[in-house]
């Protein structure tokens, strides 16, 4: 079921409506994008030409520029009353896809993937200096909480 290094093999998974995949068949897959302990890749209603599902490690191959598609979907309104206008209505459009279904495949090339770095943000700690920690836990030593009296003149 899996590859050497413990990455799942993609022609051992079989693709159904509605299953869910380990993100690590990604082609482009970072455990640093997938920080989460049970993210799961989701399969969505896509159909190429020949009406079988494209899985999410296709997607980026087979719906490229170029491809000709159907797109079923359901449109949603909402509406909204502003509290402040109360007379007035605002609408909300959401577009909700249903299911995709390509018609004839695209001639172009495929753009390669590209994955960016991902940095991991310093620490607060890490980026004081240890002098700036000492001001920092000094200025609430000598905070004081009760106000200074204003003498009369």
């Amino acid at each position: 079921m899996q590859e050497q290094g413990g990455k799942p093999n993609v022609n051992d998974v079989t693709v159904k409506a509605g299953a869910l995949y380990d993100p690590a068949l990604l082609k482009d897959y970072s455990p640093d994008y997938f920080q989460f302990k049970r993210a799961k890749l989701v399969q969505f209603p896509y159909e190429d030409a020949n009406k079988k599902l494209i899985a999410p490690w296709d997607v980026h191959s087979k719906l490229r520029p170029g491809t000709l598609v159907t797109i079923e979907a359901k449109m949603i309104c909402w509406l909204n009353t502003d509290r402040m206008k109360p007379h007035t209505l605002r609408k909300n459009y959401h577009l909700q896809i249903v299911k995709v279904r390509v018609f004839a495949d695209s001639d172009l090339p495929m753009h390669p993937l590209d994955t960016p770095k991902v940095l991991s943000p310093p620490s607060p700690e890490s980026s004081k200096t240890p002098a700036k920690r000492e001001l920092a836990s000094d200025k609430f030593t000598t905070f004081s909480a009760t106000p200074v009296k204003k003498s009369k003149k």
